[in-house]
């Protein structure tokens, strides 16, 4: 049987998804899967550090993790901030907000890359092209941030 810090390791080691939910598997049986150590691992693993990244698996993992810390939200948010769905690293961010977790300078940054990507992905040309970055920057800083609707209003005045 292995302890945590073995999982963690092997989670470290792992290449293939296909690998990673083996290691998550054994970690439900023993027992230890609620580790928050463990799980912020298997969130990293499978959204950010595979080489083709599983952000919906990764968020499976984190939506079953009872208590979630800034590590894991920042991981999370950081995963869809590189996907296709930059969209849900923002929603993300507003959860996180209203769940009582104060993000710090990498959870900003990793919301502005959401923020420009999602203008990469074709809104961004609804959008102020010379004040993008400030005005997006200044929602990113606002707690009150609830929709891309709002978003794309306040950066068009």
């Amino acid at each position: 049987m292995l302890d945590k810090t073995s999982l963690v390791i092997a989670i470290k080691k792992c290449t293939k998804v296909r690998d990673l939910k083996t290691i998550h598997a054994h970690a439900i049986r023993v027992g230890p899967s609620q580790d928050i150590f463990l799980a912020g691992s298997l969130i990293e693993s499978a959204a950010v550090t595979l080489p083709s990244y599983h952000v919906a698996y990764a968020h499976s993992i984190f939506s079953s993790t009872q208590h979630q810390n800034l590590f894991t939200w920042n991981t999370i948010i950081r995963g869809y901030s590189s996907s296709n769905s930059p969209i849900k690293a923002m929603a993300l961010y507003k959860d996180m907000l209203l769940s009582g977790i104060s993000p710090n300078t990498f959870t900003l940054g990793f919301v502005l890359k959401a923020c420009c990507k999602f203008a990469e992905m074709g809104v961004g040309k609804m959008l102020k092209v010379g004040p993008l970055t400030v005005k997006l920057f200044k929602l990113v800083n606002n707690p009150e941030i609830a929709t891309l609707k709002e978003l794309l209003r306040s950066s068009q005045d």
